[in-house]
């Protein structure tokens, strides 16, 4: 699952956060600072559960920022009717494409006794439509991923209405 913001993010949002993750690196496989002089983009947050619930919650959290770069291309100038006009010339058109940077990428890690409290708080909030097992589960823990999104703070104090999750 992936939370995307609703805003762009700045490169002072990414370079704080940045900052505050590299003061937990025993917990992060990798982290790196965000490019700077870019522009601004939605950043996007994706987790991946990789144990039973059983056992605990661990999820792997990849934090990354997008942005723009323009590629220039050469292409042979056409009459109105599409056809070559045989001159030889070109023009250089630009096309932007979207870049991705991984600035963190972490795994979360949250024990049994723990993972079954923040459950027992979200299923009185199920809503009524969910009635399949897995579905009351995964909604639960759609849920919690945004609730440790939002309370620690990221990019400066997002809340859980400035993110759009996407399965």
């Amino acid at each position: 699952m992936k939370l995307t913001t609703n805003q762009n993010i700045t490169n002072e949002q990414w370079k704080q956060q940045a900052e505050r993750f590299s003061s937990i690196a025993d917990a992060v496989n990798s982290l790196t600072f965000p490019k700077k002089d870019v522009n601004e983009m939605p950043a996007t947050i994706e987790m991946t559960v990789v144990q039973p619930l059983s056992q605990g919650f661990r999820g792997r959290v990849i934090y990354t920022q997008q942005f723009e770069k323009l590629i220039e291309t050469q292409s042979e100038i056409f009459d109105d009717l599409g056809n070559s006009t045989g001159t030889g010339e070109f023009e250089t058109i630009e096309t932007a494409i979207i870049k991705k940077h991984v600035v963190v990428d972490y795994y979360e890690t949250i024990p049994r006794d723990m993972a079954n409290v923040m459950f027992g708080q979200l299923l009185g909030s199920v809503p009524a439509e969910i009635t399949d097992y897995l579905d009351i589960q995964d909604w639960c823990i759609e849920q919690a991923f945004i609730q440790q999104v939002v309370s620690r703070n990221t990019f400066g104090g997002l809340q859980a209405s400035d993110y759009t999750l996407t399965k």
